[in-house]
């Protein structure tokens, strides 16, 4: 359901994992690398519609980027999706891991 350029949910020093259900998609990447590192993250729509997302129902959620000292930063994080996938693009500083969390919203 979500894939790092790698294919899978890691990629030497990247690690990414998502949590969705009817309500709440979660979305975490780790970078562990020493250095800046641009991030391109797939979570697939068949994954989204399985949990009844839809792409615009996953874009506009809280974005935080975290280090190990515990500080945050505004995280700069771009989403758009193609026909198979939502995408999403960052650059994480070193040794630091992307929260994002979205909440669907109740109609």
């Amino acid at each position: 359901m979500v894939k790092l350029p790698s294919g899978t949910d890691t990629d030497k020093d990247m690690a990414a994992s998502v949590w969705i259900d009817a309500n709440s998609c979660r979305v975490v990447v780790y970078n562990d690398k020493a250095a800046s590192s641009a991030v391109v993250l797939r979570l697939s729509l068949r994954g989204l519609t399985n949990a009844d997302w839809t792409p615009a129902q996953v874009s506009g959620g809280a974005a935080t980027i975290v280090n190990p000292e515990g500080e945050s930063q505004s995280s700069g994080l771009n989403i758009q999706n193609d026909n198979d996938n939502v995408i999403f693009s960052i650059t994480l500083p070193p040794f630091s891991g992307l929260i994002y969390c979205k909440n669907k919203p109740v109609n």
